[in-house]
């Protein structure tokens, strides 16, 4: 019975240790000045932005694409041809496949190709504003910690290296009024 004690006291020792050293694990956080919030703000803004525009531009695209397929039944596997001219499926019956080919309107060949441009544009948009924001973060990370140990190297869009500390090497969320940042 005594040695039954001795190992529930031994086990709940143990617990509340494990708890109060996990309690003592404590977070970085940055605070951002004025500046550094209405940058963020901006820098977060145009991603968000660039986002959105990329969901409409695939959203127009799919439903020009849905339109076309129910409007023309016997192409399934529809493409269309990179000069917007016809609408194809190749039936893979064997060899030799065979190609249905529809020729696409002169309307329909300028809503595909104005589209199919506008999702090219907003990919290329988005992948700015990421490189952006990529760019802020760590600019910023290594302003704030030049010393840091263990440090992980990042390349910047123009080929700039910085080091950024280990713990921050996947950036920071920021918090709604952009005043504060936390490791990711």
């Amino acid at each position: 019975m005594r040695k039954i004690t001795i190992l529930v006291a031994l086990a709940f020792s143990l617990v509340l240790f494990a708890r109060l050293s996990s309690a003592q694990r404590l977070s970085p956080v940055i605070h951002l000045s004025d500046a550094e919030a209405v940058e963020a703000k901006k820098v977060m803004e145009t991603y968000r932005m660039a986002k959105d525009r990329v969901n409409r531009a695939m959203i127009s695209w799919r439903s020009f694409y849905q339109g076309y397929q129910a409007a023309h039944p016997e192409l399934a596997n529809l493409r269309i041809s990179s000069d917007f001219r016809v609408a194809f499926s190749v039936k893979q019956l064997g060899e030799p496949n065979e190609a249905t080919v529809v020729e696409l309107s002169p309307e329909e060949r300028q809503q595909a190709e104005s589209r199919h441009r506008e999702t090219v544009e907003s990919e290329a948009a988005l992948e700015t504003a990421r490189a952006n924001w990529h760019d802020f973060q760590y600019k910023l990370l290594a302003g704030r910690f030049p010393n840091a140990e263990s440090p992980v190297t990042k390349i910047l869009t123009g080929g700039q290296t910085v080091a950024v500390p280990n713990q921050w090497q996947s950036g920071f969320a920021l918090t709604p009024d952009f005043r504060l940042a936390v490791p990711n």
